[in-house]
């Protein structure tokens, strides 16, 4: 792509909207100059305004890359990826010429190696932001700037097929939503009685655990910092748990530590992550915010507790082998709201798999692994941990086969929409 030129120490103008302008002065460890700048950018119908040399733009670039790999907050991560992405198409828009030379001694190098361009656009907004370019002969650079973040907004407006008829700017206030913000576009209902979400697998199981460790005090840690096998034998009785599964784990263990009995080990990691149960002192015991959700006027209260972590701290790839696939779990938001969509009834898992996922989630898949593991990742991480929450019903195969995805069919409960509700979505 063409690139406009401009003089060295020109400026090209970017907008921020206020969120993205307040985590870049408030969080990012900027220079004294570039914080001026900030200081100093002003208000204009497409956002706060900050005109920037391609030296300083390129910098920002770095720190928001940086910035972007080490938030620990999701929405923060996406927030400054987001950034990232708009000022890397701004830097591949201009040139003032200083890097060309560098360009034409490193061309061959690069021609002699697979070289993937990070910043490859979107077919249709590259042709916008060529048409700009074509268009800029006798504009200013606040009128080309202006055009360009038109073209960039028109695109982030449009609803995209592959996206699943979300455009791309709804998309990403799905995905960094809140989910317990009355105002977020995914929400999760706290407000669920205990005959609601009694029934449900994960929640029974949290109870057991919170009620028998409420019962006994505190119980002894291993020299790990593990479940002593007296007080993960007396769970594994108590919980609720699959007759598969038992009889897989009996016939292969004698005596039960707490990585041989899943169920409660992973009931013990949503515990933990929820601010229910600590270890201290080589001791687990429960906490007062656990105390108070063995109540079951507070059901609601721990099942969308229990809910939230699991999905959004809990790393999902530990609950198979299937290795790793990020984008499966941060942008499980889209999950959800396409089974809320599509599951209605019984509806054949082949037909939901390209709906369920994101084009990114497929190539991470094909990137990492064989395309195959993609079924394996959505069942173990989003389908079957959906049907221990009571969200979802599944038919399997008919012969009793496990893990058999042709015979698999998936509807929604009740439960789900109560629990689940996105508002102001396509």
């Amino acid at each position: 792509m063409d690139r406009i030129r401009i003089n060295p120490g020109d400026t090209v103008p970017l907008f921020f909207d206020p969120h993205e302008w307040r985590l870049i002065f408030s969080e990012a460890p900027i220079p004294a100059i570039l914080k001026k700048k900030l200081e100093n950018a002003a208000p204009k119908k497409e956002g706060m305004h900050l005109p920037l040399t391609l030296d300083e733009l390129d910098e920002l670039t770095e720190i928001a890359l940086v910035e972007s790999e080490q938030a620990i907050e999701e929405s923060k991560r996406k927030t400054w990826i987001a950034i990232f992405a708009r000022m890397r198409t701004i830097l591949d828009t201009y040139t003032d010429g200083e890097e060309e030379l560098w360009d034409e001694i490193d061309e061959s190098l690069f021609d002699e190696q697979e070289y993937e361009n990070v910043c490859d656009y979107p077919l249709d907004l590259e042709k916008r932001i060529e048409e700009v370019i074509q268009n800029s002969s006798n504009k200013t650079f606040d009128e080309i700037n202006e055009a360009l973040e038109k073209a960039r907004l028109d695109y982030n407006r449009q609803p995209q097929e592959e996206l699943g008829g979300f455009s791309p700017e709804h998309l990403f206030h799905l995905l960094n939503a809140d989910w317990s913000d009355s105002n977020s576009l995914i929400q999760i209902q706290s407000n669920l009685s205990h005959e609601d979400v009694c029934h449900t697998t994960y929640f029974q199981n949290s109870q057991i655990f919170l009620n028998v460790l409420l019962e006994e005090g505190k119980t002894k840690a291993t020299v790990s910092g593990n479940l002593n096998r007296k007080f993960v034998g007396q769970m594994y009785q108590k919980m609720t748990i699959d007759k598969e599964e038992r009889r897989i784990t009996e016939r292969y263990n004698k005596v039960l530590n707490e990585f041989d009995a899943m169920p409660v080990h992973l009931t013990r990691i949503m515990l933990d992550l929820a601010g229910y149960i600590k270890l201290r002192n080589k001791w687990f015991s429960i906490t007062q915010k656990g105390k108070k959700v063995v109540d079951p006027n507070r059901a609601g209260e721990c099942f969308a507790q229990i809910f939230k972590v699991f999905f959004q701290n809990f790393n999902l790839s530990y609950l198979d082998g299937c290795g790793d696939n990020p984008s499966l779990q941060s942008l499980i938001a889209f999950s959800f709201y396409q089974l809320s969509k599509h599951a209605q009834d019984w509806t054949p898992f082949e037909s939901l798999l390209n709906r369920m996922v994101l084009p990114i989630t497929i190539e991470e898949a094909q990137r990492t692994h064989d395309i195959s593991v993609i079924q394996p990742q959505i069942y173990l991480r989003i389908l079957s941990p959906l049907e221990k929450f009571g969200l979802l019903e599944m038919q399997e195969d008919p012969d009793g086969k496990r893990f058999d995805y042709k015979h698999l069919n998936i509807r929604k409960t009740p439960l789900f929409d109560r629990f689940l509700q996105f508002k102001g979505v396509v």
